[in-house]
This record gives structure tokens, C-alpha cells and sequence, in this order.
């Protein structure tokens, strides 16, 4: 619509950008009301297709017997129009004991990609790694957090005279400090 819009009325406006090359545009509607000098201006955003990869940014291992290797899965889902390309980077100052597999691959538009994390434990501790992910082409690196407790794991069975039977059980102590 050209010209003059009458005050109460609305109007829809479609706008589209239409280009024989790829990347990033931006532009401006300048919308001014009769009887003002101050302009709204409505931001027009085009982007080049990306991957948008999506995935949770904690795994939580829970309780891992020390001298064991647990198993947890991250489901990685690209939402994005392109193709991802993703690394997987273990920080080398607190990743001791955290292993991925595979730590690089390629995700289409609307995939959905598992990759198995393995958290060996050797000493009762509270245990936090960082796992970080980059995906190609992005500026930004996301981590993910992986969290949980190696706990020392004791099963005992005692037999009592005249045949009886005892059993205790003491699973997930964690030992903080002295051992007693």
C-alpha cells in the first residue's frame, strides 16, 4: 500500500529479499505517522542457511563404582537447514577418565545423531568434566557438562554359627576425607 493509511487501521506488509548470492543481509522499514518527526524503524534480518545443533548441556552419570566405566548417550539434533559438522573436545586440564565416541562427525537437517560418552572412575570423588562441542562454521564453542559420584562399592555375605545366614550390603559410600 502507497500513500496514506487512515489512524485505526491496520495494514499487513509481506516483505521478501530475494538474492542471487549467499550470506547475511540486513535492511530497514522506516515507518512515520503523519504529524511526527520521529521515525519506528522495523529491522529486517535475512540469514544464510546454517545447522542448528541442538543437545542437552548436562549428562549426568549419577553414582559410578570407582575401578568401573559407565556408558551414557547424547543425542545431538541438527534443526538447522544445513548440514553440521561437529567436534568433540574433551578438556584436557579436568577430562580425565571421560571418553566420546565419535568425536567428530557430520549431521543432516533434521537428523538425529548418538554419540556415547564412557566415565571411568578410580578414586571415590565428585566428578565434573567438561566436554566441548563445535560446530563448524559457528563462532561460538558450547560445552557440555558431565557430572557424577565414584563411590566405593562393598557387597559382603557372613555366615553365622549353626548355619545361619547374614548378609549386609553397603553400596554408594562415598568416602570425603579419612577412611574409617
Amino acid at each position: 500500500m502507497q500513500g496514506p493509511l487512515a489512524a485505526g487501521l491496520a495494514v499487513k506488509m509481506n516483505v521478501s529479499f530475494e538474492t542471487d548470492q549467499e550470506g547475511d543481509f540486513h535492511d530497514v522499514v522506516e515507518i512515520q505517522a503523519e504529524g511526527h518527526d520521529q521515525k519506528f524503524q522495523l529491522f529486517l534480518h535475512a540469514l544464510r542457511p546454517a545447522p542448528d545443533v541442538q543437545f542437552e548441556p548436562l549428562v549426568n552419570f549419577r553414582f559410578v563404582p570407582i575401578k568401573t566405566t559407565k556408558h551414557e548417550e547424547i543425542e545431538f539434533k541438527n534443526e538447522g537447514r544445513m548440514t553440521g559438522h561437529v567436534e568433540l573436545d574433551v578438556d584436557t586440564q579436568k577430562g580425565g577418565g571421560l571418553e566420546v565416541e565419535p568425536r567428530s562427525f557430520s549431521i543432516e537437517p533434521e537428523e538425529v545423531r548418538r554419540v556415547r560418552v564412557s566415565l571411568t572412575a578410580t578414586e571415590p570423588d565428585l566428578i565434573t568434566r567438561l566436554l566441548h562441542v563445535n560446530v563448524i562454521g559457528q563462532e561460538k564453542t558450547r560445552t557440555i557438562e558431565v557430572t557424577g559420584t565414584s563411590v566405593e562399592q562393598h557387597l559382603s555375605i557372613v555366615f553365622e554359627e549353626g548355619g545361619g545366614q547374614k548378609s549386609s550390603l553397603n553400596f554408594g559410600t562415598l568416602y570425603m576425607g579419612e577412611r574409617r
